[in-house]
């Protein structure tokens, strides 16, 4: 894996659990990391998931995003 892919972060999370997943955004961005939210990421309707998160190998998943 190369650097340009390590520093990418896709995040999946409930609902419920966006307050926290937004510090999690915070802090991952200010460590120049390039992560997707949808809430932050999304461009336009029907662009939920842009060509390069197909390429991220890093994934971040709140538990109830799993439930």
């Amino acid at each position: 894996m190369g650097k340009r892919d390590s520093e990418k972060v896709f995040l999946s999370y409930a609902s419920e659990d966006l307050k926290k997943v937004k510090e999690i955004y915070s802090g991952l961005t200010g460590r120049h990391l390039q992560v997707w939210l949808d809430k932050e990421n999304v461009t336009a309707p029907g662009n939920k998931l842009p060509g390069a998160v197909t390429e991220v190998k890093n994934y971040l998943l709140t538990e109830k995003a799993l439930l």
